[in-house]
Protein backbone atom coordinates (compact mmCIF):
# COMPACT_ATOMS: atom_id res chain seq x y z
CA UNK A 1 0.00 0.00 0.00
CA UNK A 2 1.36 3.44 -0.87
CA UNK A 3 2.78 5.30 2.23
CA UNK A 4 2.19 8.69 3.73
CA UNK A 5 3.50 12.11 2.07
CA UNK A 6 6.53 11.76 4.75
CA UNK A 7 7.41 8.95 3.79
CA UNK A 8 6.85 8.82 -0.15
CA UNK A 9 9.02 11.89 0.04
CA UNK A 10 11.97 10.11 1.75
CA UNK A 11 11.72 7.58 -1.17
CA UNK A 12 11.49 10.00 -3.86
CA UNK A 13 14.89 11.58 -2.02
CA UNK A 14 16.43 8.11 -1.95
CA UNK A 15 15.35 7.73 -5.78
CA UNK A 16 17.31 10.77 -6.71
CA UNK A 17 20.12 9.88 -4.60
CA UNK A 18 20.45 6.21 -6.14
CA UNK A 19 20.38 7.81 -9.19
CA UNK A 20 22.78 10.17 -9.27
CA UNK A 21 25.60 7.91 -7.61
CA UNK A 22 24.63 5.82 -10.68
CA UNK A 23 25.70 8.74 -12.85
CA UNK A 24 29.17 9.67 -10.44
CA UNK A 25 29.92 5.86 -10.41
CA UNK A 26 28.89 5.95 -14.45
CA UNK A 27 27.45 2.21 -13.74
CA UNK A 28 25.14 2.36 -16.68
CA UNK A 29 28.25 2.27 -18.78
CA UNK A 30 30.00 -0.10 -16.57
CA UNK A 31 26.70 -1.91 -16.76
CA UNK A 32 26.93 -2.52 -20.44
CA UNK A 33 30.86 -3.10 -21.00
CA UNK A 34 30.09 -6.15 -18.24
CA UNK A 35 27.20 -6.81 -20.54
CA UNK A 36 29.42 -6.72 -23.56
CA UNK A 37 32.10 -8.85 -22.16
CA UNK A 38 29.22 -11.63 -21.05
CA UNK A 39 28.51 -11.63 -24.82
CA UNK A 40 31.82 -12.39 -26.00
CA UNK A 41 33.13 -14.46 -23.24
CA UNK A 42 30.34 -15.55 -21.45
CA UNK A 43 30.91 -13.41 -18.15
CA UNK A 44 30.93 -10.05 -17.13
CA UNK A 45 31.88 -8.91 -13.54
CA UNK A 46 31.97 -5.56 -11.69
CA UNK A 47 33.82 -5.73 -8.67
CA UNK A 48 32.27 -3.35 -5.62
CA UNK A 49 35.46 -2.28 -3.78
CA UNK A 50 35.39 0.49 -0.37
CA UNK A 51 38.08 2.49 -1.08
CA UNK A 52 39.71 4.06 2.09
CA UNK A 53 41.45 6.83 -0.10
CA UNK A 54 38.39 8.13 -1.43
CA UNK A 55 36.25 7.58 0.79
CA UNK A 56 33.68 5.75 -0.50
CA UNK A 57 32.70 2.76 -2.55
CA UNK A 58 34.47 2.41 -6.56
CA UNK A 59 32.74 0.48 -9.19
CA UNK A 60 35.46 -1.29 -11.53
CA UNK A 61 35.36 -4.01 -13.88
CA UNK A 62 37.02 -6.99 -14.39
CA UNK A 63 37.88 -9.54 -16.73
CA UNK A 64 37.01 -12.85 -16.50
CA UNK A 65 40.24 -14.24 -17.07
CA UNK A 66 41.39 -12.38 -13.76
CA UNK A 67 39.06 -14.50 -11.70
CA UNK A 68 39.95 -17.97 -10.52
CA UNK A 69 37.97 -20.80 -8.40
CA UNK A 70 39.14 -24.08 -7.67
CA UNK A 71 36.86 -26.31 -10.36
CA UNK A 72 35.61 -28.55 -7.85
CA UNK A 73 35.03 -26.14 -5.01
CA UNK A 74 32.97 -24.67 -7.34
CA UNK A 75 31.37 -27.43 -9.39
CA UNK A 76 27.91 -26.33 -8.09
CA UNK A 77 27.99 -22.97 -8.83
CA UNK A 78 28.58 -21.30 -5.86
CA UNK A 79 32.26 -21.74 -4.23
CA UNK A 80 33.65 -21.24 -0.93
CA UNK A 81 37.17 -19.19 -2.08
CA UNK A 82 37.50 -16.61 -4.93
CA UNK A 83 40.72 -15.49 -6.30
CA UNK A 84 41.83 -13.05 -8.12
CA UNK A 85 44.81 -11.71 -9.55
CA UNK A 86 45.49 -7.96 -10.92
CA UNK A 87 47.87 -5.22 -11.24
CA UNK A 88 47.36 -2.30 -9.34
CA UNK A 89 49.44 0.94 -9.76
CA UNK A 90 52.70 1.23 -7.09
CA UNK A 91 52.08 4.44 -5.48
CA UNK A 92 48.38 4.01 -5.17
CA UNK A 93 49.36 1.19 -3.03
CA UNK A 94 51.94 2.78 -1.19
CA UNK A 95 49.45 5.20 -0.33
CA UNK A 96 46.93 2.52 1.25
CA UNK A 97 49.19 0.93 2.70
CA UNK A 98 52.42 2.86 3.38
CA UNK A 99 53.71 0.39 6.40
CA UNK A 100 54.19 -1.97 3.86
CA UNK A 101 55.91 0.64 1.79
CA UNK A 102 59.37 -0.88 0.98
CA UNK A 103 58.24 -4.46 0.16
CA UNK A 104 55.78 -2.60 -2.54
CA UNK A 105 58.89 -1.17 -3.62
CA UNK A 106 60.67 -3.79 -3.86
CA UNK A 107 58.24 -6.09 -5.82
CA UNK A 108 58.55 -6.40 -9.39
CA UNK A 109 56.75 -4.65 -11.86
CA UNK A 110 54.31 -5.91 -14.22
CA UNK A 111 55.81 -6.40 -17.93
CA UNK A 112 53.66 -5.32 -20.79
CA UNK A 113 53.81 -7.40 -24.36
CA UNK A 114 54.37 -5.03 -27.02
CA UNK A 115 55.84 -5.30 -31.16
CA UNK A 116 59.30 -4.12 -30.01
CA UNK A 117 59.42 -7.28 -27.17
CA UNK A 118 57.90 -6.11 -23.43
CA UNK A 119 57.69 -3.01 -21.58
CA UNK A 120 57.63 -2.46 -17.81
CA UNK A 121 54.79 -0.44 -16.59
CA UNK A 122 54.45 0.98 -12.99
CA UNK A 123 51.91 -1.44 -11.74
CA UNK A 124 52.77 -3.98 -9.32
CA UNK A 125 51.27 -7.73 -9.60
CA UNK A 126 48.55 -8.25 -6.95
CA UNK A 127 47.08 -11.17 -5.54
CA UNK A 128 43.52 -10.98 -3.71
CA UNK A 129 41.69 -14.02 -2.15
CA UNK A 130 38.35 -13.91 -0.22
CA UNK A 131 37.10 -17.49 1.52
CA UNK A 132 33.00 -17.11 2.89
CA UNK A 133 32.25 -18.16 6.45
CA UNK A 134 30.72 -21.71 6.91
CA UNK A 135 27.81 -21.45 9.63
CA UNK A 136 29.33 -19.27 13.46
CA UNK A 137 32.11 -22.25 13.48
CA UNK A 138 34.29 -21.53 10.48
CA UNK A 139 35.14 -17.46 9.96
CA UNK A 140 36.14 -16.41 6.42
CA UNK A 141 38.85 -14.32 5.51
CA UNK A 142 39.79 -12.12 2.63
CA UNK A 143 43.85 -11.04 2.26
CA UNK A 144 45.90 -8.77 0.01
CA UNK A 145 49.40 -9.63 -1.19
CA UNK A 146 52.25 -8.43 -3.38
CA UNK A 147 55.23 -10.58 -4.12
CA UNK A 148 57.11 -10.88 -0.67
CA UNK A 149 54.44 -9.00 1.64
CA UNK A 150 51.53 -9.59 3.11
CA UNK A 151 49.71 -6.20 2.79
CA UNK A 152 46.32 -7.06 4.37
CA UNK A 153 44.55 -9.96 6.12
CA UNK A 154 41.08 -9.54 7.80
CA UNK A 155 37.68 -11.05 8.50
CA UNK A 156 35.31 -11.69 5.61
CA UNK A 157 32.03 -11.84 7.67
CA UNK A 158 29.50 -11.95 4.12
CA UNK A 159 28.28 -14.97 2.63
CA UNK A 160 29.21 -13.53 -0.71
CA UNK A 161 32.05 -12.27 -2.71
CA UNK A 162 32.33 -8.70 -3.68
CA UNK A 163 31.47 -9.22 -7.46
CA UNK A 164 28.04 -8.32 -9.19
CA UNK A 165 27.70 -11.18 -12.00
CA UNK A 166 26.19 -11.08 -15.42
CA UNK A 167 25.89 -14.73 -17.32
CA UNK A 168 24.97 -14.45 -21.15
CA UNK A 169 23.89 -18.07 -20.39
CA UNK A 170 24.83 -19.61 -16.89
CA UNK A 171 26.52 -23.22 -17.28
CA UNK A 172 24.67 -25.97 -15.25
CA UNK A 173 28.08 -26.69 -13.77
CA UNK A 174 30.61 -24.24 -12.43
CA UNK A 175 30.48 -20.42 -12.09
CA UNK A 176 31.02 -19.31 -15.66
CA UNK A 177 28.84 -18.48 -18.52
CA UNK A 178 28.70 -19.33 -22.03
CA UNK A 179 29.03 -16.14 -24.42
CA UNK A 180 27.92 -16.10 -28.16
CA UNK A 181 31.85 -16.99 -29.17
CA UNK A 182 31.35 -20.33 -27.63
CA UNK A 183 27.69 -20.67 -28.74
CA UNK A 184 27.96 -20.10 -32.13
CA UNK A 185 31.26 -21.74 -32.94
CA UNK A 186 30.15 -25.23 -34.30
CA UNK A 187 27.80 -23.20 -36.72
CA UNK A 188 31.06 -21.13 -37.65
CA UNK A 189 33.54 -23.69 -38.29
CA UNK A 190 30.70 -25.72 -40.07
CA UNK A 191 30.26 -22.24 -42.58
CA UNK A 192 33.78 -22.49 -42.96
CA UNK A 193 34.14 -25.75 -43.74
CA UNK A 194 32.07 -25.26 -46.66
CA UNK A 195 33.29 -22.35 -48.05
CA UNK A 196 36.61 -24.04 -48.18
CA UNK A 197 34.82 -26.60 -50.17
CA UNK A 198 33.49 -23.61 -52.69
CA UNK A 199 36.40 -22.22 -52.80
CA UNK A 200 38.38 -25.78 -54.34
CA UNK A 201 35.43 -26.36 -56.33
CA UNK A 202 36.46 -22.98 -57.75
CA UNK A 203 39.67 -23.56 -57.92
CA UNK A 204 39.87 -26.98 -59.80
CA UNK A 205 37.07 -26.56 -62.28
CA UNK A 206 35.99 -22.62 -62.28
CA UNK A 207 37.73 -22.57 -66.18
CA UNK A 208 36.16 -25.84 -67.45
CA UNK A 209 34.96 -25.85 -70.45
CA UNK A 210 32.64 -28.24 -72.10
CA UNK A 211 32.22 -28.53 -75.90
CA UNK A 212 28.65 -29.47 -77.19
Amino acid sequence: RRGNSGQQRRARSADRGCEGQFQIEKLVELGDEASRDAGVSGTGVIKVIPSVLQGRVVYERRMRWELFADPEDARRGNPRCLYEIGSVSRNVLCEEYPQHREAILRADPVQLASDGGTETSDHVKVYEAWARPIGSDIPGRHVLCVDGALLLSEPWEWHTFPFAWIWWRKRSEGIWGRGIVEMIEPLQLEIDRVLVAIQDGHKQYGKTFVGI
